[in-house]
């Protein structure tokens, strides 16, 4: 058997999850390539936080954080599904023959990062960290979470945002600015030419939608916001 070198990692990863704690000894005898071949490949492994050796036993086994993320993957795709309807209505929506609005769908992907899923906007200059602090869509989806796990995502989040940033949630201002938005509109923000929607009780996951007039229909449209909400609510 000849595997090229990722699928190797792959069968080494598959390997630890269903065998695992599992040593190397016992990796050799389960898997066709040799000692030195794992051993490099479990060395990868531990450095990227993939696989944990055990101190006392030697046994790999599997770290939480990456079977966590697996995890959201598995619902992040079934979320996504799940919105596809709405978000292929809003986009549909035509004004002299051209599209009346943009979207931006978002949901947390891992601890503390949240991540654009679907948009039809193209970015000059992509973000490579959304901010937890003042981006409407991260807002709302931190709006519908429960107390201990926001406080995880807000403790992983302020490992890779600004000074300025940790200064704000570590103060407090951050969760006191979530429940005054709370006592607003726990379902949506508007703000210019753009309504966010917490779309939690569409998906039942920690995710937002943000509907973005264009600019060449921003006169033209009456009560489009109005139009909007009740598109979407008729979803929820």
């Amino acid at each position: 058997m000849d595997e090229k070198p990722l699928e190797r990692i792959l069968i080494v990863v598959e390997t630890v999850a269903e065998y695992g704690p599992i040593t190397l000894a016992e990796l050799t005898q389960h898997l066709p390539f040799s000692r030195a071949s794992i051993w490099r490949i479990l060395w990868v492994l531990r450095k990227r936080g993939w696989v944990k050796q055990k101190y006392d036993s030697g046994h790999h086994v599997i770290c939480e954080a990456i079977v966590s993320q697996l995890k959201m993957a598995d619902w992040l795709t079934a979320d996504v599904a799940k919105i596809d309807p709405l978000l292929n209505e809003l986009i549909s929506k035509r004004i002299d023959g051209v599209r009346a609005y943009d979207i931006q769908y978002g949901a947390f992907t891992s601890k503390g990062i949240f991540s654009i899923l679907e948009s039809t906007i193209k970015e000059k200059k992509p973000c490579d960290i959304i901010s937890l602090v003042d981006n409407d869509l991260s807002l709302l989806a931190q709006m519908s979470m429960p107390e201990w796990l926001l406080s995880e995502h807000l403790l992983h989040y302020k490992k890779v945002t600004n000074e300025s940033e940790v200064e704000i949630i570590s103060s407090g201002r951050h969760i006191r600015n979530l429940k005054r938005k709370m006592k607003i509109d726990k379902f949506k923000i508007i703000s210019g030419s753009k309504v966010t929607f917490s779309t939690f009780r569409l998906t039942n996951k920690h995710s937002s939608l943000s509907v973005i007039i264009r600019d060449r229909h921003q006169k033209k449209i009456d009560g489009a916001f109005d139009e909007v909400i009740e598109l979407v609510k008729s979803y929820f």
